[in-house]
C-alpha cells in the first residue's frame, strides 16, 4: 500500500510540475522577447 501511495504522489507531483511549466513557459518567453 505504501508503494501505491508513493506512486500516486509521484504522478500528482509530475502533473503539477507539468502544469507549472506550461503556465510559466509563455511568461518566460514573453519576458525574454521584451528584454531583447
Amino acid at each position: 500500500m505504501a508503494g501505491s501511495a508513493g506512486l500516486l504522489l509521484n504522478v500528482i507531483l509530475g502533473m503539477i510540475a507539468l502544469a507549472w511549466i506550461l503556465l510559466t513557459a509563455p511568461k518566460a518567453t514573453a519576458q525574454a522577447e521584451v528584454a531583447e
